[in-house]
């Protein structure tokens, strides 16, 4: 059997309370029923007492597999000793409850003349309804432990899926980081020999930036209104070796401060822009878009193809589109909706991202 099993830890959790108080009300019921309509005769409180002595043998039964056979052999796929254990134990359920008898026989004062016809004749009888009752309650505690087992493995399951993701995400927003400095340190380095002033300028807007990156963007989500700014500035700093007329149009919400979003989400968007849709001689023609409504977030961006960043970049692809269609699909699933590609002249280059604001976010 290819059954796996949890490791120590998963199979020591406590057990709910609720099932022990089922466990204490099924036993409650069997062995008080009888007692309750044998009040009404000799014969009934006889029979009682004689089933009181069996469901003590089933009850040993049963929780010695399902407290320790199980679990210690079953599952451990020593199915000769579990075979073993379950003799002995048997023998020693039979045993108890053959004492039982007896001692109920001997407060009867009838007990001489039913002696020899209990022992002789229908002992067969009662050792076979002894193991017909023991391979039930074994059945039933192996039926009830697979079904627990089953659930932890699901538990378990789950819970190695969701630190997968998480550090998935996580080796995702790393990624983000290095490429955005190296976007960031091209464009100051650009601007060293064109314009000491404006690369100053850059590297105080940068060490801002990373600032953020290091403490707002090492958490899993941040606030709408931060990841806005953190856009702007971004913009600002790239269009500091842009061309006066370059044509960069930036629409942000302002006020959105309740509502969060996976940090560092649409920066490789942008960075893709000014990556592919900004000219050697620092032409630009590039539009960003936020709209928030009805629950979504729509984030646009276009920005226009130059021919010679065609044959220099090649197709608008690389780590940040990819990265981001990754995280949106760990993140949001079939609730988002991600599109990059050429328009339809093929003179400019659109993405389009949409996410609900209502769904289950990132846990902190």
């Amino acid at each position: 059997m290819g059954t796996v099993i949890p490791n120590k830890e998963q199979n020591e959790a406590a057990t709910p309370r609720h099932v022990i108080i089922v466990h204490v009300l099924v036993w409650v019921v069997l062995f008080g029923l009888p007692f309750v309509y044998g009040a009404e005769s000799e014969a009934a409180a006889r029979f009682a007492r004689r089933n009181f002595a069996m469901l003590m043998a089933l009850c040993i039964t049963f929780y010695a597999n399902l407290l320790w056979a199980i679990d210690k052999l079953f599952f451990q796929k020593k199915y000769v000793w579990f075979i073993i254990a379950n003799i002995v134990i048997f023998f020693l359920a039979s045993s108890g409850r053959s004492l039982l008898n007896a001692l109920f026989d001997s407060w009867e004062h009838t007990a001489v003349n039913r002696g020899p016809k209990h022992h002789d004749g229908m002992m067969p009888l009662f050792f076979f309804n002894d193991f017909i009752s023991s391979m039930f309650a074994v059945g039933a505690s192996l039926g009830i432990s697979l079904l627990n087992n089953r659930q932890k493995l699901e538990i378990y399951r789950k819970k190695i899926e969701n630190e997968t993701l998480t550090s998935e995400l996580n080796l995702l927003r790393y990624q983000i980081r290095p490429h955005f400095f190296f976007n960031c340190l091209n464009n100051i380095y650009s601007l060293i020999s064109i314009s000491p002033n404006a690369a100053q300028k850059a590297v105080h807007s940068l060490s801002r930036m990373m600032r953020f990156i290091l403490y707002d963007g090492s958490n899993q989500t941040v606030s709408l209104s931060q990841e806005v700014d953190f856009l702007r500035s971004y913009v600002d700093l790239m269009k500091l070796r842009l061309r006066p007329e370059a044509d960069i149009q930036l629409h942000l919400p302002d006020g959105v401060e309740d509502v969060t979003i996976p940090s560092l989400l649409f920066i490789p968007l942008i960075e893709n822009a000014f990556k592919h849709g900004v000219s050697p001689n620092g032409e630009a023609s590039i539009v960003c878009k936020m709209t928030v409504a009805d629950s979504r977030l729509d984030f646009y961006v276009e920005n226009l193809i130059f021919e010679s960043q065609v044959e220099k970049d090649g197709a608008h692809s690389g780590i940040g589109l990819a990265n981001l269609k990754k995280r949106l699909d760990i993140i949001y699933g079939d609730s988002c909706s991600f599109s990059a590609h050429p328009s339809g002249d093929s003179r400019s280059f659109v993405a389009k991202v949409s996410i609900p604001l209502t769904a289950k976010q990132v846990k902190q």
